[in-house]
């Protein structure tokens, strides 16, 4: 049993005797002053558990908002490494042509077929006259 319970108890047990004693005896305000302190004690344990409740739901909210930023972390982290590879590409397919022009310009030709027609290709879609 819980100490509430065996607290209620024994108040309940008390003012049944209280009721059997004779009223403003010494006795009985004695008795009276024992249940007094024991529904005191029963309204700590009360709070104490309305303290409990509430940590605990801040605990929760404390939770879900330290996920809720751990995920927003990792959406940005996504995010940079795409912007950045975006960009990187980018410039590999800039260097890359870059490359391919300055070949094209030296030789003039381009030694394989596949090459050549990629390269033609290339220089036909961004070069159109």
């Amino acid at each position: 049993m819980s100490v509430k319970n065996l607290l209620t108890e024994e108040i309940c047990d008390q003012l049944s005797e209280i009721h059997k004693m004779e009223v403003g005896s010494d006795n009985s305000k004695v008795a009276i002053n024992g249940v007094g302190m024991l529904v005191d004690k029963v309204n700590d344990i009360e709070k104490l558990e309305i303290e409990r409740q509430k940590l605990e739901m801040e605990n929760e909210k404390m939770e879900i908002e330290r996920e809720r930023v751990e995920n927003e972390k990792r959406d940005r982290s996504i995010k940079n490494k795409i912007t950045i590879g975006t960009a990187a590409a980018g410039a590999g397919i800039t260097i890359g042509m870059g490359l391919l022009a300055y070949v094209y310009e030296e030789r003039g030709t381009i030694t394989s077929k596949a090459g050549k027609r990629f390269t033609d290709r290339a220089f036909d879609y961004f070069f159109k006259k």
